[in-house]
């Protein structure tokens, strides 16, 4: 008990919502804008959180019903259609969820349109375990194979970025040789391993590897050819220009890379790959929302 008096003086006098709270006194409008602040995620001390003794360490925990106290919806009307919209994305065909975490947030969302019944239904603590089922319901992947591609998709984003922002041609860095021969080695590894993973085949990152690897091109054009005038790696620039803005044609864009080739400037083969698929159709669905669902959302 001497312990659980003493996180009781101690959160008195540290908690900003308490402290706030009793500076306000007996007005009520301030108070009021205080509670209402973030209302679901900031609770008063004493009132919303209750201390206990959990294995000889106090915790702090929020009531189910905390008397004398409401905290419901401005706009009612506006709460429930969202919460239509949440149950029925969570409901969707289409998109493949855990079945388990996904039967956690319909079960949740129940719970809220019962809480919403009564006439003093505490919210909040509602509404916080909806978010940690919604937040675990889109970490955990529906199946072991969507796992293991998600973590490769997401490894190959993050590649993608640390590319971009440290070697991006668009921020005119000159590289060392080092660095340039460390970003020539990311990007066409990189392009290499998309090209052979079918399932991570996008529109949209074929032509962010494709912007990576031209980069690494341009990059390692000598200092001397851009003295020219007009130099030869100015038309792939162009192009890079062109593919980063994601409006080009693949087939006209292969034909202007063999030109540049001809005229002396280097680019890699892998790129003509990225082309060529670029302007073949796209993988069916089917075969990638199991791995691409949980990250687009």
């Amino acid at each position: 008990m001497a312990m659980l008096w003493q996180e009781r003086r101690q959160k008195a006098r540290t908690d900003p919502l308490w402290q706030a709270v009793l500076t306000a006194g007996d007005d009520q409008t301030q108070v009021l804008a205080l509670l209402n602040t973030n209302a679901v995620f900031a609770q008063l001390p004493f009132i919303e959180q209750v201390p206990y003794l959990s294995h000889g360490q106090v915790r702090w925990r929020i009531p189910v019903e905390v008397p004398g106290l409401r905290k419901r919806p401005r706009d009612l009307q506006r709460f429930v259609m969202l919460l239509d919209r949440l149950a029925e994305l969570i409901s969707t065909p289409w998109v493949v969820w855990h079945e388990q975490t996904r039967q956690d947030v319909l079960n949740e969302i129940v719970r809220i349109r019962r809480e919403l019944q009564r006439p003093h239904g505490y919210l909040p603590t509602r509404l916080q375990a909806l978010q940690k089922k919604v937040n675990h319901c889109m970490q955990q992947a529906p199946f072991a194979t969507a796992h293991a591609q998600r973590e490769a998709l997401d490894r190959c984003l993050s590649t993608c970025l640390a590319v971009r922002q440290a070697y991006g041609w668009e921020h005119q860095r000159p590289l060392s040789a080092v660095g340039l021969a460390q970003m020539r080695e990311m990007t066409q590894q990189q392009a290499h391993d998309y090209l052979y993973t079918a399932w991570m085949h996008t529109p949209w990152l074929t032509t962010r590897l494709l912007t990576n690897l031209l980069d690494a091109d341009l990059a390692a054009v000598p200092a001397a050819v851009w003295h020219h005038a007009p130099s030869p790696a100015e038309p792939l620039a162009l192009i890079r220009a062109e593919v980063a803005a994601g409006l080009y044609d693949p087939g006209e864009t292969l034909r202007r890379l063999r030109q540049c080739e001809e005229r002396g400037v280097y680019v890699h083969s892998l790129a003509y790959s990225l082309l060529r698929l670029r302007r073949t159709p796209d993988v069916p669905w089917q075969t990638v929302r199991g791995s691409l669902t949980m990250r687009s959302l």
